[in-house]
């Protein structure tokens, strides 16, 4: 994208973010700020994750995120812009081509006697280490917080919680223990505990379970799962099941693995095929499309791609495309519409005398009707 295609973009969204604070139905009675100035930082992004293409426009949608600093001499002026937000409904439709999806206060600086404080709004916070540049006015928890003592110098406003960077691990510890006695006892002291468990401001505990108990008696070592837990099928076989065999996982098995693996969720279960892969069973599916276009030079367009298609396309491990064709092409002739089979396809005889073939029935088939079938039927491939 080009330079001046970016100004003309940036001051579009200009108008956009006036449009929504000072002109909108809603919002002129309570926006009247005489001692108030507005800067506007504005920032867009029309990133690959974030266009779409409409099947009736062949138009590609660009998504902005518009960044509004606003400057008010009077703290009131806040509250009106958040009831003022409030009241509006999204998304709003600037006009054909333009609409605001959604509109968030993120972030308020006040002065506090000679600081300023500046306080995220709900769903919103600081990060990490914006609370310990500039000394959090709240507290620290979970690598965040809603409030420090100053004004970042890089400009940087409160993130969506979602969007703090965490790091996620999963720690597995082996316990021994003398006594059967203790898994008891660890199992009702972890029932007590509410998750999640903060350990420090950065370090919080989501989960702990017992996964997997182990017990020697004289047949030898057992090693059982907890509830929610399994062992995968190459360990039901390699070390013996003592219980049955379900869904290619058991629940016991009759020794302690040499690589020391615990039980495992059936989510983390993979490559569990040793008690025998499913047979694999080959399905063919026929999925027919239908695509509304404004401008006919479309059609040719798309009967040019299809053209140029290389086929089979392997869309996954277990899913290929075989073949596309495009069957039937629907335009206004005039105060009717007209369908048109392509190349290949043609009516069958009852549609042909339902909607008046616009061609010769020849075959017992016709390739023109003049209508819409209203079962939604496309032409259909000629038998050889």
């Amino acid at each position: 994208m080009s330079g001046q295609d970016t100004g003309h973009i940036l001051k579009y969204c200009v108008g956009i973010v006036i449009a929504v604070l000072l002109t909108h139905g809603c919002v002129v009675e309570t926006l009247d700020f005489p001692e108030t100035s507005i800067d506007l930082e504005l920032s867009y992004i029309d990133g690959q994750l974030h266009h779409r293409i409409p099947r009736s426009t062949g138009l590609e949608l660009l998504e902005f995120i518009v960044v509004v600093e606003v400057n008010a001499s009077q703290a009131v002026v806040i509250e009106q812009i958040r009831a003022s937000l409030a009241s509006i409904a999204f998304p709003l439709q600037l006009d054909n081509s333009t609409e605001v999806t959604a509109a968030n206060i993120t972030t308020v600086c006040q002065t506090n006697v000679t600081d300023y404080q500046c306080v995220c709004e709900d769903g919103y916070a600081w990060s990490y280490n914006n609370c310990q540049i500039y000394k959090a006015c709240g507290q620290i928890g979970f690598g965040s917080c809603g409030c420090i003592n100053g004004i970042p110098s890089d400009g940087e406003m409160c993130v969506l919680e979602s969007e703090l960077p965490f790091t996620d691990f999963l720690f597995e510890i082996e316990l021994e223990s003398s006594s059967i006695a203790v898994i008891n006892e660890m199992r009702q002291y972890l029932q007590n505990i509410t998750f999640p468990l903060q350990f420090s401001e950065v370090v919080e505990v989501l989960d702990v379970d017992i996964t997997t108990v182990c017990n020697f008696s004289d047949s030898g070592y057992k090693c059982i799962c907890e509830d929610q837990y399994f062992w995968p099928c190459d360990k039901c076989k390699e070390y013996g099941s003592c219980d049955s065999i379900i869904n290619n996982t058991c629940s016991c098995i009759n020794n302690i693995p040499s690589d020391r693996q615990f039980c495992q969720a059936v989510s983390e279960i993979t490559n569990n095929t040793a008690c025998g892969q499913p047979t694999s069973v080959s399905a063919e599916y026929l999925t027919e499309i239908q695509i509304d276009v404004e401008n006919a030079a479309t059609i040719d367009q798309l009967r040019t791609f299809l053209m140029s298609f290389n086929l089979p396309y392997t869309v996954s491990d277990s899913t290929n495309i075989t073949e596309i064709n495009m069957t039937t092409v629907c335009s206004l002739n005039q105060t009717q519409y007209q369908c048109k089979c392509e190349d290949q396809f043609v009516w069958p005889n009852d549609t042909c005398h339902s909607y008046e073939a616009c061609d010769d029935i020849t075959d017992s088939s016709c390739t023109c009707i003049n209508d819409l079938p209203n079962d939604g039927q496309f032409c259909q491939l000629k038998e050889a």
